[in-house]
């Protein structure tokens, strides 16, 4: 048996013994695996329970902020919370076609039983303030035309994303709306709480889009310090993928690199002598999932859908050999092969001079067949390729 030494050797001298994997796909507009009627996709771990550890305290408050929308049957359905930075954020998914009556809100709760909390600000930053991770293009705002209803008689502050001043009466703009404050001064009694809900516009671009969008609360303490409870989401379909369709007859691809950077493109060649050990992309289907919230990053598992624009992840060590003698990654190390063994640490949780346990890819990162090479020099032929691990 070639053990792991054998194979880092094997790596090191032919400068890259690397089998990179590459999926042949094509992604499908299609509502296949997900239902309907509902209006917000959470993931497969949710963060909705307002009793539950998502509760994130600032300043002596609870503080919680999220999305609703109604479905198309007319009901109510809520997001995963925001929670404070730096932390674990687990995002959601709009469903494109099937939401309507959005509404962001916030809810700060005094959770002492004697003592009233006064309010240094709290200021909700809109989508439309592009802040953290949102897309320049999208196009969600202020939805009314009148101020937000002040709970508890609130005192509340807007700011404008046109240059204005802030002020507690507007007027005009009110699609220029980016921020909304409960001011410094508000005092919530003992066990008591505010809450402002702010119903949203979405316009989306020429072409239908909306693009990522974020939204947070601002919390300030006495120093004028802030925390920050965000999250983000996308307006997305469920997507039919034809290597899950019957009579699929794809194979993963074997091919090697000389660049170890998972990071950095590099073409591929084919491994004509370890292709034999690679199996049909229909018999490793458990080997794959997806990762449409952040999901795969937070290591709290992966969905069982495709959603646009979410990731591909396949779990390397899952995949069966073609050979049918254990699995794909056994007998690559026992015939001196590896997975890649990246030199850097990287942002999918690679480790430098590790061997990599996954795959991960996007459709927004494609990459041409011409990029594979065949042994006859030829590019690869077939379906789209969704992307290639480096």
């Amino acid at each position: 048996m070639k053990n792991l030494t054998k194979m880092r050797r094997l790596f090191f001298s032919v400068v890259l013994a690397v089998l990179s994997v590459l999926l042949l796909v094509n992604a499908l507009p299609n509502k296949v695996g997900a239902d309907d009627a509902s209006a917000i996709y959470n993931g497969t771990v949710t963060n909705l329970d307002p009793n539950d550890n998502s509760s994130r305290t600032a300043n002596g408050l609870i503080h919680k902020i999220w999305m609703t929308a109604k479905n198309n049957s007319g009901q109510t359905e809520s997001s995963n919370y925001g929670t404070a930075q730096p932390g674990v954020t687990h995002n959601f998914l709009l469903e494109k076609g099937n939401y309507q009556d959005l509404y962001l809100h916030l809810r700060l709760t005094n959770q002492s039983e004697n003592d009233p909390i006064t309010i240094h600000n709290e200021m909700l930053n809109l989508p439309i303030s592009h802040n953290f991770l949102g897309d320049a293009n999208s196009h969600i705002v202020y939805g009314d035309t009148k101020p937000v209803s002040n709970p508890d008689n609130a005192s509340i502050w807007y700011d404008f994303a046109d240059g204005r001043n802030g002020t507690d009466h507007p007027d005009s703009g009110w699609d220029q709306i980016f921020a909304i404050s409960i001011k410094a001064g508000n005092v919530i009694p003992a066990g008591g709480s505010i809450q402002i809900d702010v119903p949203l516009k979405v316009i989306p671009d020429a072409n239908g889009n909306v693009g990522k969008f974020t939204f947070a609360d601002y919390s300030y303490n006495a120093s004028a310090v802030y925390t920050s409870i965000q999250n983000w989401a996308r307006v997305a379909s469920p997507v039919e993928l034809n290597y899950r369709q019957p009579g699929y007859e794809g194979y993963f691809i074997a091919g090697t690199s000389s660049n170890r950077d998972p990071g950095h493109p590099s073409t591929l060649n084919f491994a004509n002598n370890a292709q034999k050990y690679f199996p049909q992309i229909t018999k490793s289907l458990n080997a794959i999932g997806y990762d449409n919230t952040n999901s795969f990053v937070d290591k709290a598992g992966l969905d069982n859908v495709f959603y646009t624009d979410g990731l591909q992840v396949v779990q390397l060590d899952a995949i069966p050999s073609a050979t049918g003698k254990g699995t794909l990654a056994d007998d690559l190390h026992n015939n001196g092969y590896s997975f890649l063994i990246p030199s850097v640490d990287y942002r999918w949780g690679f480790k430098a001079n590790q061997e990599a346990k996954d795959y991960v890819y996007s459709v927004a990162n494609s990459s041409p067949l011409a990029d594979v090479k065949m042994p006859d020099g030829s590019g690869a032929t077939g379906p789209t390729i969704i992307g290639c691990f480096r």
